[in-house]
């Protein structure tokens, strides 16, 4: 019998498990920490933020690692045991029911509440505001498929876009001088899996110039500057 210690947890088994069994259980050893600070500090501990979806994501993510992974250990060992420091071991299904899956049970209607928090915001009115729009719809449908791609959204297509403002200085150089201009939007991309459940991942992101001295602010656009996208409701989306 061996222990190996992660985080907080420490792991026993027998018999002796392969490298790659290793890492699957540290994974999943991680994953159960995730969940179970959930379970032990609330979820407003682990998640101040509400509105913030990439968190919850993350602990998502994690949740669903432990029960893969638990379940992947029990059919390789079914007597394994983790046990907490100064806690009784507990078996893979015991860790399952008291921290992963309660914890799922917390997470997942707090990512369903967040997606239908989120609106489409009003469109700029200036007098620019229709050749931007266009402008970024047309560097989106150019480049969507690699950018959505990145972000596990396959074969995806633009839903709409709408422009937030007209353009502002992005960057400067030492001098003060504007180096790029940006143009605030959001944009919608789908694909046929989540149009199933009414769904699309919006980009918050700045559509911007070269970066250079002297540039002016014109089109077409150079590039965007592109975060993370997260969830909102497809029917929500106003062309």
């Amino acid at each position: 019998m061996r222990s190996i210690g992660v985080g907080l947890l420490v792991l026993s088994m027998l018999p002796r498990l392969a490298l790659a069994e290793d890492d699957l259980v540290k994974k999943t050893a991680d994953a159960a920490y995730s969940a179970a600070r959930v379970i032990k500090y609330g979820i407003d501990n682990e998640l101040p933020n509400k509105q913030d979806q990439t968190g919850a994501k993350f602990l998502m993510k994690s949740i669903e690692d432990c029960l893969a992974g638990l379940a992947a250990l029990k059919a390789k060992s079914p007597d394994m045991k983790l046990e907490l420091n100064g806690e009784n071991p507990m078996t893979l299904d015991q860790i399952r029911d008291k921290f992963c899956k309660p914890a799922q049970d917390i997470v997942k209607p707090l990512l369903g509440a967040q997606v239908d928090a989120v609106t489409w915001p009003a469109a700029a009115s200036g007098k620019n505001a229709a050749k931007l729009k266009a402008a970024t719809l047309a560097w989106w449908k150019a480049h969507n498929q690699d950018v959505a791609s990145a972000h596990r959204v396959e074969n995806a297509e633009v839903v709409a876009a709408v422009v937030t403002g007209d353009w502002i200085s992005g960057s400067k150089n030492h001098l003060g001088e504007t180096t790029r201009w940006d143009v605030r939007a959001w944009v919608a991309v789908t694909n046929a899996k989540l149009r199933k459940e009414d769904a699309t991942m919006v980009y918050d992101c700045s559509m911007v110039t070269k970066e250079e001295r002297h540039v002016k602010p014109t089109l077409p656009f150079h590039a965007a500057v592109i975060g993370p996208p997260f969830k909102m409701k497809l029917s929500k989306v106003k062309k």
